[in-house]
């Protein structure tokens, strides 16, 4: 995960003590204030304020027009090419962008000048691990680690950084670690999956997959089973209410794109397989059980 601002949110975690000396970007500015500055922004350009560029940047940032953000996040870099904020969001633009060696160069930058700044670290080590030094990526996570303990995004990301290296123990220990910290923290749910399926530990997967579908989704969707008989009623529950089984279906689709190293369609797929396996089981009057989902879709009658 990406780290776009200094303070708040989840990308880092309590700590006031270590508060940064300098003010946290705005992460969702109000609708008619944003409109208001845009509209200022077409008339008038030069007279724009920094502070305003910067609200708009972020923005365009969080809607997905990484662009856009790097068009004013640029404009506000020739003005002021030491401001913290700004530098932080160019380089989380341009890892979007996949322009891996700007990123790093803009923390870079951002480093120069504020050393104990740990967001910078973090993210020049997302930089790193996807061009492939996974070497020097986990040594950037310990730094922004070291600099802030409670940094539970740096954690999480650790864990996908020693996953990708084969060291799975650590890797556990680090999504423990990040949970502990952030236990909403979907990302570290996503990871420790992926290390109990490479572990081969398929039932402790399937449950941190649960509580990341729950935690990645409104507490009303009752998406959380705790036993075979809940899971049942949830499977009846869905199949009799086609709408709310596409509804979950769409969630978890654009949840698990999150995560890149997921074969996200095929999870998607076995998860209605298994709903439809327990309603079949429902259906024969079958008592709840356990049972393997076969990928093979002769084995559901009830499919549609």
């Amino acid at each position: 995960m990406l780290s776009i601002c200094s303070r708040g949110g989840g990308a880092v975690a309590a700590g006031e003590e270590q508060r940064a000396p300098y003010a946290p970007l705005s992460p969702y500015p109000r609708p008619q204030q944003l409109g208001a500055a845009i509209d200022a922004l077409i008339l008038n350009q030069l007279k724009v304020d920094e502070r305003t560029r910067l609200d708009i940047a972020q923005q365009s940032y969080n809607a997905g027009d990484f662009r856009a953000a790097l068009e004013q996040s640029n404009a506000i870099y020739r003005e002021n090419p030491r401001r913290l904020e700004n530098l932080l969001l160019l380089g989380a633009v341009y890892f979007q962008l996949r322009e891996f060696d700007m990123c790093i160069a803009k923390n870079e930058e951002a480093i120069a000048i504020q050393p104990n700044f740990p967001e910078s670290f973090n993210n020049m080590a997302n930089a790193w691990r996807e061009k492939g030094d996974i070497d020097r990526a986990i040594q950037c996570y310990e730094h922004a680690i070291q600099l802030r303990p409670t940094f539970a995004d740096a954690f999480s990301n650790l864990a996908n950084a020693y996953t990708r290296k084969g060291n799975l123990i650590k890797a556990s220990t680090c999504c423990h670690q990040a949970l502990a910290l952030n236990p909403r923290l979907v990302d570290a749910y996503c990871n420790l999956g992926d290390v109990l399926k490479a572990q081969g530990s398929y039932r402790d997967r399937a449950a941190y997959l649960c509580n990341k579908k729950d935690y990645s989704s409104s507490a009303e969707n009752g998406n959380k089973g705790c036993s075979l008989k809940e899971y049942e009623e949830r499977a009846v529950f869905l199949a009799t209410n086609p709408s709310k089984l596409q509804a979950l279906t769409n969630r978890l689709k654009a949840v698990r794109m999150t995560c890149p190293l997921f074969d996200t369609s095929r999870w998607v797929r076995n998860l209605e397989r298994a709903y439809l396996r327990m309603w079949h089981l429902y259906c024969s009057g079958s008592r709840p059980q356990h049972f393997k989902v076969v990928e093979d879709d002769t084995q559901f009658p009830f499919d549609g």
